[in-house]
């Protein structure tokens, strides 16, 4: 059985006053909500995550078996870490990754064994191919660079004119959804888009499907046949059916899209609640139904991508798709992305609406050491960031040693956390309540925002049964994921089939080559009434082609092995060379200011802004994402239904018992077989993500615990 696990304010065990938290400015007298005003951290846990980092690589093997951290850090206390006996149990640092910033490291480059045994042509033209082809990557960039600025001077002239400049400013100033949904109607009308919605026709789906699915569905529903409506609603239940997802289809309008899309995501919404109540078809045939079509329907996901700074405009995206009841269950985060991902997998909805404010911004203090303290460190161990402090700080957001299975059970939602290993061989690991239930999520979104010169790898804990933590056994140290895989979308795919994935993009190097030359869902060109091409067609024609060019040059770097280990090597080109978007992909609007406070704490101020521009931004997404959603949750609410109707009363069993039994099992097995028994978290269902996905032919086979044992 696993431990208890901090909740909310009322009866969590990390309760009492925080006394390094920073005092109330004058003059406010109710300074944020309660969970701003809590230690979230344990000092036993943090000091086991210390020693764990300070320990001699040698000694993995003990940490991860033999020898418990967490005993010895008992027995030395936290008011006894500088006697001579806690002195006495640490072993010299030696490789940078866990060197503290009291001993100065070497730097030591040797030639990797592939590199050696190279013939002689290698090594005579490497060097200059690799020069021509980074001169001729920055005059592409130069023209790149000068074909956007063109781009985006044409579009302001174009747009700021008239009543279209008008209604287009006071979209841009929107304080709330409805407000921006009423503008965008209006803008809609002006600009001639109404009868292109009436127009069912359209070469990017088949309306002629479409419509027939839609006329089949509502006459067998209106003459309750109940056969009828099942056998047409397991042809269409499946993504992107007809090509109705195509984003083209939201990117002609500022809101919504065809009628007849509108009118087929309407009739399928009452086709199947109409089929969930009826009794004509039979329990047994209605699970069938339900897991079939979930199968085929696959899950939502939202990714939150990594970026420094610019991470904190994820909070605006999570506040409107949380407004908007929107919010998938499966969330992924990397680097930056992976901090609010857990802050978001943590906390319930009621609890994400009162901390997403602007006061939140004195929760975020990973920043504040001056440049007399974090240069120093920079120079002796190459990271800018003390990583223990950092642990100290993260619990917050992560209601201190919360487990990736605690997570989960508290909330409904499933948080995954890229990391890569610290060696160049090993594949990314994507940590989640199915690999790693028991994996503490502090250690692992520090793991994941371990970005070179930022901060250096680290040691992932886990949580005992016990309650205490230690080292993940037979696991290495840890590291940025982003830098391999920033959107995670095989493995989420693998896990929990995903099929339509909404990405927060706010990565700066990604950000500088993101265009779309036909418009996005709600933004349409702006050249030709939405018909064109942004900029025209020579221009976009321009763009795509200095961007083609570019990857191109990478992809001869990456597969020449051009670029030394030591200035990246692989990472740097797999950095730019993965895929970056999703079916929806969400890219808030930066600002020059931003750039120079990548590494920076937002104020108040300064996140009140954020949060207002990741909001503005995903409005013009919503549409397109409630359609899919509301198809989604119905199927789901039906497999909960048949579920809890066909599930036989199991005898309560004492604690006692439950636990003994709990005890014969490996800990992630544990960990899964207790997961098993909370389908629904707080009256809502948790959908296909549970543990029953993991089993192909049978989605609610209890025979999926075993997957708790992957990693």
């Amino acid at each position: 059985m696993t431990t208890a696990r901090p909740t909310t304010a009322e009866h969590g065990p990390y309760g009492e006053a925080d006394p390094d938290r920073p005092h109330p400015p004058k003059g406010v007298a109710d300074w944020g909500c309660e969970e701003f005003k809590k230690k979230w951290y344990k000092d036993d846990d943090i000091e086991v995550f210390r020693q764990a980092l300070y320990a001699h690589e040698t000694h993995d093997a003990e940490f991860s078996g033999q020898t418990d951290l967490s005993a010895q850090a008992d027995r030395s206390g936290p008011s006894n870490r500088h006697s001579p006996l806690a002195s006495s149990q640490r072993v010299r640092p030696r490789r940078r990754s866990s060197t503290p910033c009291t001993h100065k490291r070497t730097r030591t480059f040797r030639p990797r064994k592939d590199v050696v045994r190279e013939g002689w042509a290698y090594h005579l033209f490497r060097c200059p191919l690799l020069m021509v082809i980074g001169l001729a990557s920055l005059l592409e960039i130069l023209v790149y660079v000068s074909v956007r600025q063109i781009v985006t001077l044409i579009e302001i002239i174009v747009s700021c004119r008239g009543q279209e400049g008008r209604l287009k400013r006071k979209l841009s100033g929107a304080k709330t959804y409805e407000e921006w949904a009423q503008t965008a109607l209006e803008l809609d009308e002006l600009l001639g888009f109404e009868p292109w919605k009436k127009h069912s026709s359209n070469a990017y789906y088949d309306s002629t499907s479409v419509r027939k699915v839609l006329i089949s569905l509502e006459r067998s529903r209106l003459i309750d046949d109940a056969e009828g409506v099942k056998d047409v609603l397991e042809v269409c239940l499946r993504a992107n059916f007809a090509g109705i997802e195509s984003l083209r289809l939201y990117s002609q309008t500022h809101l919504g899209t065809k009628t007849l899309i509108e009118n087929y995501v309407d009739e399928v919404e009452k086709s199947i609640i109409y089929l969930r109540e009826t009794p004509q078809i039979s329990a047994q045939e209605k699970t069938t139904f339900f897991r079939r079509t979930a199968k085929n329907l696959g899950t939502s996901a939202l990714c939150l991508s990594g970026g420094g700074t610019f991470g904190y405009y994820h909070l605006g995206v999570i506040k409107a798709l949380v407004q908007a009841r929107l919010l998938p269950t499966v969330i992924t985060g990397a680097s930056a992305g992976s901090l609010v991902a857990a802050l978001l997998c943590t906390r319930t909805d009621e609890e994400l609406e009162r901390i997403l404010v602007p006061e939140l911004a004195d929760m975020i203090t990973g920043a504040e050491e001056s440049i007399q303290v974090w240069l120093p460190r920079m120079i002796q161990t190459g990271a800018r960031f003390d990583t223990v402090i950092w642990a100290k700080k993260s619990c917050f957001f992560t209601m201190g040693s919360m487990t990736f299975l605690e997570a989960y059970e508290r909330t409904g939602r499933i948080l995954n956390v890229s990391v890569i290993p610290h060696d160049l061989h090993s594949p990314t690991t994507l940590l989640n309540f199915i690999t790693a239930p028991n994996c503490v999520i502090f250690s692992a979104i520090l793991a994941s925002a371990a970005v070179p010169l930022v901060m250096n790898p680290v040691v992932l804990l886990e949580k005992k049964r016990d309650g205490r933590v230690r080292p993940w056994r037979f696991q290495g140290k840890h590291k940025d994921g982003s830098l391999r895989v920033d959107v995670p979308l095989e493995s989420l795919h693998i896990y929990f089939n995903t099929s339509f994935s909404i990405v927060s993009q706010v990565n700066p190097h990604v950000h500088l080559f993101f265009f779309q030359p036909r418009g996005a869902p709600g933004q349409p060109v702006v050249h030709r009434r939405g018909k064109g091409w942004r900029g025209g067609f020579l221009l976009s024609a321009l763009e795509q082609y200095m961007k083609i060019e570019l990857v191109k040059n990478l992809r001869v770097i990456r597969d020449l092995e051009l670029l030394p280990a030591e200035f990246g090597g692989q990472t740097f080109t797999a950095v730019f060379l993965q895929k970056f978007e999703g079916t929806v992909t969400i890219w808030p609007h930066t600002r020059l200011q931003d750039w120079l406070k990548i590494l920076e704490d937002p104020s108040r101020e300064e996140l009140s802004r954020m949060i207002e521009v990741g909001e503005r931004v995903t409005w013009p997404k919503i549409r397109m994402i409630e359609h899919r959603m509301r198809i989604e949750r119905q199927v789901f609410e039906g497999r909960k239904q048949t579920k809890q109707s066909q599930e036989p009363v199991i005898p309560s069993q004492p604690h006692s018992q439950q636990q003994h039994q709990h005890q014969q099992l490996s800990p992630s097995a544990a960990a899964a077989a207790s997961a098993l028994t909370s389908r629904t978290v707080n009256g809502r269902f948790l959908g296909p993500t549970s543990l029953g996905i993991a089993s192909e032919t049978d989605p609610d086979s209890s025979t999926c615990c075993e997957t708790g044992n992957l990693h």
